[in-house]
């Protein structure tokens, strides 16, 4: 955690968590190792696509409470679909343009 803590020019860190599974005991340790320390944070949900449609909802919710947080902050992508991935570009690309120490 040192590393994420000492660096300045660090602007987000992005957790994928497996959408089908959910968030493993180590996704959890993470994410709560994020809070402790102060460090901006997204949790990506991966594998969309894999998630049933009738069981979408629920998963969704299911995620979100299981990373005790909202359903509208976890981002959910499909690498196979693309489905999600605009949300997450421009996440991405808010967080370069807000930081003024790139070159």
């Amino acid at each position: 955690m040192g590393y994420l803590e000492e660096r300045a020019e660090l602007q987000m860190v992005f957790l994928l968590v497996d959408g089908v599974i959910g968030p493993t005991e180590l996704d959890l340790l993470m994410l709560e190792n994020l809070q402790a320390i102060g460090v901006a944070h997204t949790i990506v949900a991966t594998k969309q696509d894999k998630v049933g449609s009738s069981k979408r909802e629920s998963r969704r919710r299911d995620l979100a409470a299981g990373c005790e947080v909202g359903e509208s902050d976890v981002v959910w992508v499909s690498a196979s679909t693309g489905a999600g991935i605009e949300r997450l570009r421009s996440i991405v690309n808010a967080c370069l343009v807000g930081n003024t120490n790139r070159h």
